[in-house]
């Protein structure tokens, strides 16, 4: 009787334990899902100098924003060259979704009004393009007569008076206005509960030199539209990256270049210049940027800051892969992502070049999937370089990151 009575009870706390565990895996939430919005001055500027990263983002995030803040037209006064690079824009986002679809749809133009604008938008499944083709200013801001030299240059700084779109759809009566027009854009698509990915040119002449005019805008732009939101901004460098290291493997330069390949095929297409040309082609294989973290709220922890995504939009990879953190070398913050073909146990860590532990990043059990994890300076005793080690089951990857401060 002793005994029936015994396992009775152990049978009941192996039966509360059981429970217990599936209710505080139940009241576990999954991670949020992602999104990213690309804000660019020109139609092939997110293909050429963030190109890689688009792609991914197209292939894992729940949705993509990109919003073309010109016209792109240059000097080129007929109406035909912009919207040719407009098909070019939509065909690159297009080809992200669907690099292996041959022929692609034609695009269906929708009309919305946001702050009082007539704006163009097209859809796509999870990639959506916001054009508000306002003119090209030119490369140093300077404008073009057939535009009345109007400039976003110029509009920042008070002058020129309102800054109407080539199509005529629409003004911007100020800074703020467009500034404005392009927050309540992100808004209208972005979820609050959605971690947020902003993607921008980097508008600090000391990091990002002698970049076009426009593309400095846009960085500003992006900057003012989305202060006191909780993003992580990505801040990429423009035409100075020609004098730089290819810093992209293979397969990353394969994706910029297919994005880049898709912009000139329809600019072939439709009779213009397509841009496959020395003066743009020297920018491939190369992508540079910056990490910021913007936030409504103090800094967030470190156990907040390191946490996990996983994307459940990403297939399983064929292989166990840790990437190079970025940006790299880190000044303020970096995010290291790696990728499991199937469920292990995970060790990621922080070493010095002597062998010595710095932080413990991850050590769990997860399923297979992409994981991206945030690094902060202030993880890191001194500058210097250290080591990120990634321990899969049995698989042992690691890769070199550099902290200055």
């Amino acid at each position: 009787m002793g005994q029936l009575l015994l396992r009775c009870f152990c049978f009941y706390g192996l039966l509360c334990a059981l429970l217990t565990g599936k209710a505080q895996a139940q009241s576990t939430p999954p991670p949020p899902p992602s999104a990213s919005v690309f804000i660019t001055a020109h139609q092939d500027d997110w293909q050429l100098f963030m190109g890689s990263r688009a792609y991914d983002n197209v292939q894992r995030h729940r949705k993509v924003v990109f919003i073309i803040i010109t016209a792109g037209q240059g000097d080129q006064p007929a109406d035909a060259f912009w919207k040719a690079r407009e098909q070019g824009c939509l065909n690159s986002a297009r080809t992200a979704c669907d690099p292996n679809a041959g022929k692609l749809p034609p695009p269906v133009f929708s009309k919305v009004t946001i702050r009082g604008h007539g704006l163009t938008v097209s859809y796509y499944r999870n990639t959506v393009v916001y054009f508000l083709r306002v003119p090209d200013g030119g490369g140093r801001g300077q404008g073009f007569s057939f535009c009345n030299f109007q400039t976003l240059t110029k509009l920042r700084e008070g002058q020129g008076g309102p800054l109407k779109a080539l199509d005529g759809s629409t003004q911007y009566n100020s800074w703020s206005d467009l500034t404005g027009t392009v927050r309540d854009i992100i808004r209208r698509e972005i979820r609050p509960s959605w971690t947020l990915w902003v993607h921008s040119p980097n508008p600090d002449a000391r990091a990002n030199p002698n970049d076009h005019a426009d593309h400095v805008s846009a960085g500003l732009i992006a900057g003012t539209a989305t202060q006191g939101m909780d993003c992580r901004r990505l801040l990429y460098c423009g035409y100075d990256i020609r004098n730089r290291a290819a810093n992209l493997n293979e397969a990353q330069k394969a994706k910029q270049t297919a994005m880049f390949a898709a912009y000139c095929q329809a600019m072939t297409e439709r009779g213009q210049p397509s841009g496959w040309q020395p003066d743009h082609l020297c920018w491939l294989g190369r992508q540079y940027s910056t990490l910021v973290h913007s936030s409504t709220t103090p800094n967030p922890s470190a156990a907040t800051a390191a946490r996990m995504r996983t994307d459940s939009l990403l297939t399983a990879p064929a292989q166990v892969a840790l990437g190079v953190p970025a940006p790299n070398p880190c000044t303020a913050s970096s995010v290291v992502t790696y990728e499991l073909p199937a469920a292990a146990a995970v060790n990621l860590s922080l070493y010095d070049l002597q062998g010595r532990l710095i932080k413990t990043l991850v050590q769990a059990q997860q399923q297979a999937g992409h994981y991206e994890v945030w690094l902060d300076v202030n993880q890191f005793p001194a500058t210097g370089v250290y080591l990120c080690r990634l321990q899969a089951g049995s698989v042992l990857r690691s890769q070199r990151v550099q902290i200055e401060q």
